[in-house]
This record gives C-alpha cells, sequence and structure tokens, in this order.
C-alpha cells in the first residue's frame, strides 16, 4: 500500500504536505459520487483520504462545501490508497470497484459481500485471514473495506495472486484478465457468473440460493486457459471477456439475451458469441442487461434488454435482442470508443463527437430529462457547443463522463449522489418519482466537473453506478518516476479499444534482426526479444477475419456514399491493399523463426475453421433454392460475406499454402470455405476479383491462387495410389487386377470445384478484356487427377447426368404446354388477345458452367454447389487434354462397336466387298490422282450412322492398288493428303481437267477439285500476314457448299478416328462451332493488319465534342457498309450493316458499334452459309456429347496437334528394339542430327515420316509413342517407318555423315506405300 494510504485521519499538517508532494509527483486517483454502501457515503474515509485533504480539496469547489447529497461527495477527491501505487485501470459496480496497478497488483475496495471482494468471507486485507469463512449472511450489505491488495488466490487461497492486466465488477463478483490473458473470477456463482462450469456451488439459473458457499478467492476460470483474453467487461449478472484476435466469449446470467447466444439461457462457462465472428471486436462494454461492442472498423453491435431503448435499434422499445446487432444509425458513422451505463449506451465517432442513446428520465444526450432516446443522437456539447472533442467516455448507472482534448472532465445525467462531481443537487421539476421510489433526482445537463486539480493531465476516466473516477497524470512541475514513459501507454489502455498491432513493421524489424533483411542481422538478441511480441500478434491478426480485413484495408475515400451496397459492390482489389499483404508475408517468411512461422500458420487454420464454421451456420438460416436466397438480415450477411471472402483471399495468398509442411492442412480448409461461398458471392464478387486482366496478374493467378491447389491434389492423389498400392500388395495381384475405384477422395474433388472456378475467373478476364485468356488451358489441367480416375466411370456417371437433366427438361415443357392449353381452354370468350397478354414465365434453369452465370448474372451450376459434382466431366477445364481426347475416344469407340453391331446384325452371312454400306466399316477407297473427287464423294454417299464406323483406307495409283494394310498408318496418309488438297493455295492449284469429269460433277452437284473454278480459291482466302485459311464470303453456291461440308465431314473423322491433322483454320472457327460468338481478337488473330486498323480507330475515340465528330468522319470516311470480293465473280460487293448504313457515317459517338458489326459480319454475316455447311459436315460425325468437354482453343489442338515438336520430350519417352538401346553410337548420332541440326519444319517432317503426322498429338511430344529400331547392319538402305505403330526402322550406319544424308533422302520421298 502507497506511503499515503498510513496517515491517519487527523494527521499532522507535515505529513498531510507529503502526501500532496507525493500526489503531485505520482499518478493520482480522484473520486466523486458514491463508490460503495449507503451507510458509508458521507463518510471522510470512504476513499482512504485524509480530513485535511478532503477539506483542502473541498475549498476548490465553487459549490458550499456543507452542502451534501443523499451520501456520496459533490466534488472530486484524491483516492489516497492509490496515492503512490500508479493506477493503470479502475472498474467498479454499484457495491465495490477494483483498480490495478503499472505492476499488476489489484485492489479492491466496497462491501465485502458475497465474496466479490475476493478475500473470501471473511473481510478484506492483507494481514486478515483472507480464506477463513465466517458463515455471514452473503444477502446483507456487508461492511465496507477501504482499498486492499488482493495478495492470494487459486484453491482456498493457497498461491499467490498473479499479475493481473484489467478487471471488470459486476453487482456480485468480479472477473480479472491475467498478464498471461487468462481469466479469474470470484464472487457469487450463481447463474455462471464465475464461467468455471458449475463447481461453484451456483444453481446456473439466476434464482436465489441459501447456506451455498461462495468461492471468495480468486481463481482461473476453466476450459479457455488455452485462449488469450485482452479485455473484459462485467453487467450486473454476466461478463464479456474479449480475445486478442478478436472474439468475443460470454458467461453468465442470460435474461433477455445478454449473452448474445441467441436465447435466454444461462452458460456457467464461455462460451463464444458466433454472431460477432467477422467484425474483429476491439472493445467490449457491459450494462445492467444489455451488452455492447465494437468492431475494428468502428461499427457498433449491440444486444440484451431493450426496455429503454438501451440497444439504439429504432422501432419498438422493450424488444430485446438475443443476438447482436450492427447499430443501423450508425453505419456510416465510424466509432472509436463506446460505454454503457445502466440503461443507456455512449459512444465516440471519430473526430470526438459523442453519441447518447437509452433511458431519457436521467438525461443521456445532455439535454436533461427526455423521453427515452431508441437511436444514436449527438451530445450537442461536443464538437457543437464548445467545441471540444471527446478522447474518452464511461457511463454509470444514471450518469455519464467524458474526458475532452483540453484536458476536461465533464459529466452529465443524475447528480443525486453527486455523480456529476459540481457541487449539491436538487430535485428536478420534472423527474417521475415512481421511477425511484418517489425520490426526485437532480438531472443535468453537460458541463465540467469542479475540483479537479489545474495544470495535470486527464489519462483516463471511470464510471459506474453512482460514482466516478478521473486518474490524473504527475504534475509538470513535479519529479516525473523514473519509468513514466512506460507507463503512460498503459494507464487506461485496458478500458480503451484495442489497436492492431503494426506487423509490417515490427515483422521487418524482426527479419532485419534475424539476417533476413536488407540489414547485416547481427542484433539476435533484439529477434529473440521481439519474435515472442510478434508472434503474439500474428496469431492476433491472422486467426480474425474482421482485423485481417480492416488491418490490409486499402485507404478509404474521404466522402463515404450514401448508399452501403456501393461500398459492398466494391472490387475486392479497391477494398484491400493487396501490397501490403504480400510485403507482411514476405517479411514474416524472411524472419525464419519457427515460432512466428508457426504462430502464423496455427492462426490461418483456425481462421479457415472459423471461416467455414460461418458458412455452415449460413446456409441452415437459407433456403435450398440458390436464387432468391432468404436471410433474417440480408444487410448484414452481405457485410459478413464480404468479409469472409476478403479473408479468406488473404489467407489465400499465404506462402505457407505453397509449402507441402503447411498446405496440406491449409489448402482442404480453404477450398472448403471457398466452395460453401454463397453463389452470388463467387459469381458477383470473387470471380470478377480473380479475373486475369494483365500480366502481371496472370502470374500472381497462377503462383498464388493455382500453384497451392494443383500442388496439393497432387500430393493427396500420390499418397492414395501408395497406399492403395500397398494394401494390394497385402492381398495379392487379383486386387490390383480389378477396375480401379474413383481413385480421389472428397478433399480433391473440393480442389477441382476451386479450380474451375478460377478458370472462370480466366475467362472472364479475357471476355472484360476482349482478348485472349492470359493463362492457357493447360495451366488448369490437374494431370494426377486425370491420371487417378476412371475416365469410363466419370463418362458413364456424365451422361447419366445429362439425360436426367434432359428428362426433367421434357417433363417441364410437357407441364407448361398443357397449362397453357388449359389456360386457353378457361379463357373461352376471353380471346386469344387476352391469352396472348398473360405473362409466361419460362422454366428457371440453371447455367452448365461457372462462366456463364458470371456473364449473365443469373443462376449457379450445379457443379459448383457442394455436394453438386457427379462427375469431373461437369468441370472439364480440371481433366488433361490427353485425359479429354481419351473420353472423345471411348465415346467414339461404343459409336463404332454399336455401328458395327448393327451392320452384322443387317448383313449376316456371306462376304462383303470392300467399300460396302453394309460393310462394319467405313471403307474409301481413292485414286491418287482424283483424291478430293474420291473423297467427296465417298463421304457424300454414307449416312452420319456409317460415317461412326471405324475407318479404312485404300490406295490406288495408276489404277494399280497399293499394298498398305490400313492398321492406322493409311488412314493418316489419306487424311493429310485430303487436308492438303482443301487447303492449297490458289497459286498452287491445277488447272488440268477433262470435259467429262465436268459434266460429271455438275450433274452430281459435286466440285471439281482440278478446275481453276473448284480450287480452294473458291472456298477458302489466305491471309497474307497471319497464313490462316477463312471461308471466302459469297461462296454459296451447291458445290462452293459441298467442299466446305467435306471440309467439315474431314476435320470430324480425323477427331473421331484420333488423326491429327495439318489445318491453318483460325482459332474463331473452333469457337463457332461449340456457338460462341466473334471479337475483334479473333478478328486481329486472323488478319492482323485489318485487327490492328479497328483498334486505331477506337483509339480514335475520346472525350471531344461535335468538332471532334466531324474531324473522326473525315478521317475514317466510313459508313456501316461491309465491303467483300464475291467468290464466284471476283467483284467487289458490298451490304448494309444496319438499316439505312450506306447513309450512316462512321462518327466518335458510333465507332465502337461500327466495329462490333465490322467483326460480325467479316466472322459471321459474309460466311454464313459456307460456314454452316463447314458446321453441318463437322457436326454430322463428330457431335457427341464428349465434344462439349473441350475448349475451342482445346478442339484446335485436338485437330491440328501441339505445333512445336520437343525433342528431349520425344528421346525422354522413345523405346529401343532390335538390338538398339540409348546408348548405342547410331542413336546417339541421330539425336544430335535432330537436335542440332534440323530446323522446325523439318523435325515435323520428320515426325510425318515416322508416324504420319507431321505434329505430336493433343498433350505435346512427351505422349507420343516412338521406338526406334535396329533395322539391320550397316547399308545403303535408307529409314523405313511403320507409321501405323510410330516405329523408325534405322541401319546401324557407320558415320554420323552417311545416316544424315540417308535420313534426309528418306524423309523427302516419304509418301505412298508402294510394292514392297
Amino acid at each position: 500500500m502507497g506511503a499515503a494510504a498510513s496517515t491517519s485521519r487527523g494527521g499532522s499538517p507535515a505529513a498531510d504536505a507529503t502526501a500532496r508532494r507525493t500526489r503531485e509527483r505520482c499518478v493520482a486517483v480522484y473520486a466523486w459520487g458514491s463508490l460503495g454502501g449507503d451507510d458509508v457515503e458521507g463518510e471522510d474515509g470512504e476513499r482512504g483520504e485524509t480530513t485535511a485533504d478532503a477539506d483542502a480539496e473541498t475549498k476548490t469547489s465553487s459549490s458550499s462545501s456543507s452542502s451534501s447529497s443523499r451520501g456520496g461527495r459533490r466534488a472530486p477527491r484524491p483516492m489516497l490508497a492509490y496515492d503512490g501505487e500508479d493506477v493503470a485501470h479502475v472498474s467498479g459496480n454499484a457495491h465495490h470497484h477494483g483498480a490495478v496497478t503499472t505492476r499488476g497488483d489489484v485492489f479492491t475496495s466496497g462491501r465485502d459481500a458475497r465474496g466479490r471482494l475476493g478475500f473470501g468471507f471473511g473481510g478484506g486485507g492483507e494481514n486478515q485471514n483472507q480464506n477463513q469463512n465466517q458463515n455471514q449472511n452473503p444477502d446483507d450489505g456487508g461492511r465496507f473495506v477501504h482499498p486492499t491488495r488482493l495478495t492470494r488466490a487459486g484453491e482456498h487461497g493457497a498461491g499467490a495472486m498473479p499479475r493481473v492486466a484489467s478487471l471488470a465488477c459486476g453487482e456480485s463478483h468480479t472477473v480479472a484478465v491475467t498478464r498471461a490473458g487468462e481469466l479469474m473470477s470470484w464472487g457469487d456463482p450463481d447463474g455462471g457468473r464465475l464461467g468455471r462450469g458449475g463447481d461453484d456451488g451456483g444453481d446456473g439459473d439466476g434464482g436465489e440460493r441459501s447456506g451455498c458457499f461462495f468461492p471468495g478467492v480468486p481463481r482461473y476460470v476453466l476450459g479457455v486457459r488455452d485462449v488469450r483474453f485482452a479485455r473484459v467487461a462485467c453487467g450486473d449478472a454476466h461478463t464479456l471477456a474479449l480475445t486478442g484476435g478478436g472474439k468475443v466469449y460470454s458467461f453468465g446470467v442470460g435474461a433477455r439475451g445478454v449473452l448474445g447466444h441467441g436465447d435466454d439461457a444461462s452458460s456457467v462457462a464461455p462460451r463464444t458469441v458466433r454472431a460477432l465472428w467477422h467484425a474483429g471486436i476491439t472493445q467490449v462494454s457491459a450494462g445492467k442487461t444489455h451488452s455492447a461492442a465494437l468492431g475494428v472498423d468502428g461499427a457498433v453491435y449491440t444486444w440484451g434488454g431493450n426496455a429503454r431503448g438501451q440497444l439504439g435499434q429504432g422501432g419498438v422499445v422493450g424488444r430485446d435482442a438475443h443476438t447482436p446487432s450492427r447499430v443501423r444509425a450508425l453505419r456510416r458513422i465510424a466509432c472509436v470508443e463506446i460505454a454503457c451505463g445502466g440503461e443507456h449506451t455512449l459512444a465516440i465517432a471519430r473526430g470526438g463527437s459523442v453519441l447518447a442513446w437509452g433511458r431519457g428520465s436521467f438525461g443521456p444526450t445532455g439535454e436533461g430529462a427526455v423521453a427515452d432516446v431508441v437511436s444514436p443522437r449527438r451530445v450537442e456539447y461536443f464538437g457543437v457547443t464548445t467545441r471540444e472533442p471527446a478522447t474518452r467516455v464511461a457511463a454509470g448507472a444514471r450518469h455519464s463522463v467524458a474526458s475532452t482534448t483540453t484536458g476536461a472532465v465533464v459529466t452529465w445525467g443524475a447528480n443525486d449522489r453527486g455523480q456529476l462531481g459540481r457541487g449539491a443537487p436538487s430535485k428536478h421539476p420534472n423527474y417521475d418519482d415512481d421511477d425511484d421510489g418517489g425520490d426526485g433526482v437532480d438531472v443535468r445537463g453537460v458541463a465540467p466537473v469542479i475540483g479537479l486539480p489545474p495544470g495535470r493531465e486527464v489519462l483516463f476516466v471511470a464510471a459506474w453506478g453512482d460514482g466516478a473516477t478521473a486518474t490524473l497524470a504527475p504534475t509538470n512541475s513535479g519529479a516525473r518516476p523514473a519509468r513514466t514513459e512506460d507507463h503512460e501507454g498503459d494507464h487506461g489502455v485496458a478500458s480503451r479499444p484495442m489497436t492492431l498491432p503494426p506487423l509490417l513493421e515490427l515483422a521487418e524489424t524482426v527479419a532485419d534482426a534475424s539476417g533476413g533483411g536488407d540489414g547485416d542481422g547481427d542484433d539476435e538478441d533484439a529477434a529473440n526479444e521481439l519474435a515472442p511480441a510478434l508472434a503474439r500478434a500474428v496469431d492476433d491478426v491472422f486467426s480474425s477475419a474482421g482485423f485481417l480485413v480492416e488491418g490490409f484495408a486499402s485507404p478509404r475515400p474521404p466522402v463515404r456514399t450514401r448508399d452501403r451496397d456501393d461500398e459492398a459492390a466494391r472490387d475486392l482489389t479497391d477494398a484491400l491493399d493487396i501490397v501490403s499483404v504480400d510485403a507482411t508475408y514476405d517479411a514474416l517468411v524472411r524472419t525464419r523463426r519457427p515460432e512466428v512461422v508457426t504462430a502464423l500458420a496455427v492462426a490461418l487454420a483456425r481462421l479457415l475453421d472459423d471461416l467455414d464454421d460461418a458458412l455452415t451456420r449460413y446456409w441452415t438460416r437459407v433456403d435450398d433454392e440458390f436464387d432468391g436466397v432468404t436471410v433474417p438480415d440480408e444487410a448484414l450477411c452481405k457485410d459478413e460475406m464480404l468479409t469472409l471472402t476478403r479473408a479468406a483471399t488473404i489467407a489465400w495468398r499465404s506462402p505457407l499454402m505453397r509449402d507441402a509442411a503447411f498446405g496440406d492442412a491449409l489448402v482442404p480448409r480453404l477450398v472448403g470455405v471457398v466452395k460453401k461461398l454463397p453463389p452470388s458471392i463467387v459469381r458477383d464478387v470473387l470471380v470478377p476479383w480473380l479475373a486475369v486482366r494483365d500480366g502481371r496478374r496472370a502470374e500472381t493467378h497462377e503462383s498464388k491462387f493455382l500453384d497451392p491447389i494443383r500442388a496439393c491434389v497432387e500430393r493427396r492423389v500420390r499418397r492414395r495410389e501408395r497406399e492403395r498400392s500397398d494394401r494390394n500388395d497385402l492381398v495379392g495381384a487379383s486386387a490390383s487386377s480389378s477396375r480401379r475405384a474413383r481413385g480421389v477422395d472428397e478433399v480433391v474433388a473440393s480442389c477441382a470445384q476451386v479450380v474451375a472456378t478460377l478458370h472462370a475467373a480466366n475467362a472472364f478476364g479475357a471476355e472484360a478484356r476482349g482478348t485472349e485468356a492470359m493463362l492457357p488451358e493447360r495451366a488448369y489441367h490437374l494431370d494426377a487427377l486425370s491420371d487417378a480416375i476412371d475416365l469410363r466411370e466419370e463418362y458413364m456417371r456424365w451422361i447419366k447426368l445429362v439425360e436426367e437433366e434432359e428428362e426433367v427438361a421434357r417433363e417441364e415443357a410437357e407441364e407448361r404446354a398443357a397449362a397453357e392449353v388449359a389456360a386457353g381452354r378457361e379463357d373461352g370468350a376471353e380471346g386469344d388477345a387476352a391469352a396472348e397478354e398473360r405473362p409466361t414465365a419460362p422454366p428457371r434453369r440453371d447455367p452448365t458452367t461457372l462462366l456463364d452465370a458470371c456473364r449473365t448474372g443469373v443462376g449457379y451450376p450445379r457443379c459448383a454447389r457442394p455436394g453438386g459434382l457427379a462427375s469431373f466431366c461437369q468441370i472439364p477445364c480440371v481433366l488433361s487434354l490427353e485425359a479429354k481426347s481419351r473420353v472423345l475416344q471411348g465415346e467414339a469407340n461404343l459409336q463404332k462397336r454399336h455401328e458395327m453391331r448393327a451392320s452384322r446384325d443387317r448383313h449376316r452371312g456371306g462376304e462383303i466387298p470392300f467399300g460396302s454400306h453394309d460393310a462394319s466399316f467405313l471403307e474409301i477407297s481413292v485414286n491418287r490422282e482424283r483424291l478430293l473427287r474420291d473423297a467427296t464423294r465417298a463421304v457424300a454417299s454414307r449416312s452420319p450412322a456409317d460415317l461412326k464406323k471405324p475407318m479404312r483406307v485404300r490406295f490406288s495409283s495408276d489404277g494399280v492398288e497399293e499394298e498398305g494394310v490400313d492398321e492406322g498408318g493409311v488412314t493418316k496418309e489419306f487424311f493429310q493428303l485430303l487436308v492438303r488438297e482443301l487447303f492449297l493455295p490458289p497459286e498452287k492449284s491445277s488447272t488440268t481437267g477433262d470435259a467429262e469429269e465436268e459434266e460429271e460433277e455438275r450433274s452430281t452437284g459435286t466440285d471439281r477439285p482440278t478446275s481453276s473454278s473448284s480450287s480452294s480459291s473458291s472456298v477458302f482466302t489466305v491471309d497474307e500476314d497471319s497464313g490462316l485459311f477463312w471461308f471466302r464470303a459469297g461462296a454459296d453456291d451447291a458445290p462452293s457448299l459441298s467442299r466446305c461440308r467435306l471440309v467439315g465431314a474431314a476435320i470430324g473423322l480425323a477427331i473421331y478416328n484420333g488423326v491429327t491433322l495439318d489445318v491453318h483454320l483460325p482459332h474463331v472457327a473452333y469457337k463457332r462451332l461449340f456457338g460462341l460468338s466473334p471479337t475483334l481478337a479473333d478478328l486481329r488473330e486472323l488478319s492482323p493488319s485489318l485487327g490492328r486498323g479497328l483498334e486505331a480507330m477506337l483509339e480514335m475515340r475520346g472525350d471531344g465534342g461535335d468538332d471532334d465528330d466531324e474531324d473522326v468522319e473525315d478521317a475514317v470516311s466510313r459508313d456501316f457498309v461491309y465491303e467483300y470480293v464475291d467468290a464466284r465473280s471476283g467483284a467487289v460487293r458490298s451490304m448494309e450493316m444496319k438499316p439505312n448504313g450506306s447513309r450512316v457515317p462512321v462518327t466518335r459517338k458510333n465507332m465502337r458499334e461500327f466495329v462490333d458489326l465490322y467483326v460480325k459480319h467479316a466472322l459471321d454475316v459474309a460466311v454464313r452459309a459456307s460456314f454452316a455447311a463447314f458446321a453441318a459436315g463437322f457436326h454430322g460425325v463428330c457431335g457427341g456429347p464428349a465434344l462439349h468437354l473441350f475448349t475451342p482453343r482445346e478442339l484446335s489442338l485436338l485437330v491440328g496437334g501441339d505445333p512445336v515438336v520437343d525433342v528431349d520430350a520425344l528421346r525422354r519417352v522413345a523405346r529401343y528394339e532390335g538390338g538398339f538401346d540409348a546408348k548405342t553410337r547410331c542413336v546417339s548420332w541421330f539425336w544430335e542430327i535432330v537436335a542440332e541440326d534440323m530446323s522446325a519444319e523439318q523435325r515435323s517432317r520428320l515426325l510425318f515420316f515416322c508416324t504420319g503426322c507431321g505434329r505430336p498429338p493433343c498433350g505435346g511430344t512427351s505422349r507420343l509413342p516412338f521406338i526406334v529400331q535396329r533395322s539391320g547392319p550397316d547399308s545403303d538402305l535408307l529409314p523405313t517407318a511403320h507409321t501405323c505403330f510410330n516405329v523408325l526402322l534405322l541401319p546401324e550406319y557407320a558415320s554420323k555423315e552417311k545416316l544424315r544424308e540417308r535420313l534426309a533422302v528418306a524423309m523427302a520421298n516419304a509418301e505412298g506405300f508402294g510394292l514392297q
């Protein structure tokens, strides 16, 4: 106890002077009003003050010193017991109060009943038996105890009292937070007030008890000792405890929903207030029967009793709230501090204005007694009347206290017990006697407290019951204690809102000290000292969604929008400071401190668990329908979901996600959260934000978002395969030979769904830019997954799902048609006009892909919903191109077997001649000299069913059939030669022919491949810049359409039969096969010069006026007319791109419309007939469901193969036979020639020589089987090949030069299957 505390009431003047000097040099606590029981409120010694000091302080009051309230002091007096104790925190209730010093000592004072002071039941005092139970009646008033230090704690007070950071007092209990972050409690356990699980004799329901033992000494609250608490607040019978990570726990009597758990039930142990999970709470406060919390973003939440409007929610007074709700009137006002009184609430807004609401008879708004205030109202004194912004605020049972920027302490409200600290009270004429037992109450407006010593800084104020205190800093003239600077940050901290730690600055400091930064890293001691604090900061921030989002929030604009939805709809990039997020992660990794990295991993895991729990609760509050979601509070729910999405995004960027040691625990949690996000959030917020819009973002998209999931999938799949292999080894080969199961778990399936979300974002960004996607399709392929699953099983599940959806659609259509017929009959005499006016709602169909949903902003695909993924074919973007190709070939094989079986059934017995329509194969005989004509006739004469049979080709030359047996190689050559003829450049086309063939072709409606009018120039045009082919405008005559149909059929047949073609169609051709509209980017790919010209035209647009429009019109000199060269006549023709387009000049305002229409006409309208024929030929052969697994770009690769021959990959997959191996000298020469001497064109020619195709198949060179076989010793024979089996037959030449020469000759003559 301080030196002044031992001074007698009648101390000498010298002793009083010494005490006063001590008080001036130390932190001093001044009090006024009533701090304890009524019978001692008028005593001088109530606050441990001397008579001389009391008289001296009373002289400074402007009121008469002879007046007294109804008990209590009307002017501030020093609490001598705290002189020299350096008090950092004060809290109390009607019957007792407590104080905490900067050393962590605890003092309690007041009525010693129910064990509320923590000294047991024998009374207080360091020199008394604190554990003695005198069996006093716990419900009597108890004797008054002056401020006395608590020294004992634990069971029966056998242990020492730990250092304490803060405490809070209820009506008959006290709760403290230790410096280690643990909770201790003592006092009345009734209703679970002490939070010890009902082990202290409480009945748990708040009822009366008799003869019950009261745990009168501090003991730890059990069940939460692994949680680090930072703040605590007590109401009369309940407690709110705040963790360092912004979570709120509550326990005690739950009447009127004061605990925030959704009901009135009491809680005998701390439970999380789940409704505040997203807010990042920085301060809690408790009134008599209501509670409040302050979010890190300045939002105020209230719950509990609302008899006097103390929740500030407006509306009907008396409607209690069992769960926290944000105060709506403050949604556009950020608050920095809150305080709860008995039945009123206060808040300080940014800028220092004070808002108040609640019971009006005690003047909470500073205007005297008024009606109850149900919504926040400004207290005019602060910033309006006096322009003194408030710095701190506190609330008693019926009065309020605040400190201001000028150092003043002001009070307002009831003053019947001197609680305003400004002189004698008087009865207020408007006070309702019935409100307080018939006694009148003096209610006053805002005014300064009278009697505080001048020239001393107010560190903090406190208020409770009918009393108040102000803690003052030492005087400027006195000698300051040596540790004053350290203590300045401690005084009043426990009653202020928590602040977010400077995480980036702290991490960089530790990183530099540890050698992970730019510094020399030689300050290991500093790193060791700061690392624990950094680990705690990381744990606090990264485990809290609210702290994380607010801590990395972008600076807000100075003017807030009036519409809250504007902020909610802001792009996540605008809402988050992504640069700071990445910099913080980088600094944390650079610290090289295991405790810091571990803290980050644990915090992220807890964060993701909380987000998952919140989403689980969310889905219990909504209907099963994904559209028209109904929730109790839509606005709050939207805030929660935006916070959740932003927090998950920050966690997603963590480098620990990419680390195998942590990723296996974090990534499954992450994908579980993303998968559960509401559809509208994914569709309207997440996907647009993830959309890749530039190169820098593409790198981030892949490295931070995509790579962690791909790596996790690969690890889990490989681990599962190893486990299955180990089981198979135990049970024997029979089990291993059985057909594989799905091969993946639920986590891998969830990962695949999230990858599909990222894929949709990539495509969405490309559409927004009007360009190609920044990341290629293969970036989203999960190769390990594609290899592990049973593709046939996935395909069959998918087909069944498609059939079910089609059946549902048919039933809905039939029901709708029946309803329309019935409605028409009921209308009867109403007539057709009335029937037409009746609105008919089309059936609501979910989009097939997430990208479709993002385009329209409506609906959500089934495959993206939790539990909606029945087959990976629903999200084909995750399947490798090879896997899709295998699915397509599997589907083709099913159709081939079906058609072969049907042919056998139609023609039983007897030999079927080659080429017959009844054959089980699609057999085609072609003459090399008339290849195009023979192919056209063969395709035109076959039905779509015949075209789906397995294909066999027989060549003839000069009337002699070639001996090559078609095991695949002949078919490959057929397609290569056919495509070469179809896409032959005009200058190389033949002009020879005879009249007989021309007449025949005219009569059959087929085109002649050898005439000038029927050359490829009549169907395709070639762009000189790109070398790509496109359909000629106006080529709509029958022969040209027949040729276009043949091109489509040839490409379809090649896909159907697994043959790669060397075609040069642009990407837009494959886009249009899928029904997608062309874009300017497509035109730029086909014709770079034309595309650049149109882009330059768009750049001419600006914000100019009418004069600029005239300048643009003169510069462009174009109308809305599309000109083209007619394919048949060669004349230049034109078509209007819009009605009266020839009279509409291109101006600045309509330039975008002109470009869009020009693209549409060039790539659609002008070639519509020829492309329709091409599409008909293609879909007539290759129109199965499996085709829709491919994107247009992938279909292009499937048709044309990979344009690059990867020599290293080909060498890795090569096998050797006939005596060759990888070390054979001739083999080494061969690879050196291919890698060093051959050009890209020569490598393609080599591949064509060996395989019959000049390009590797889709999936790349590594997917190509390749065999190098020894065909004998050194000789002059040329190398040969079995193209059916991709085998190169190579003599073992004696020199590298001879190998190079012989191979070049063979490649130059690689065509035809001659006699051997």
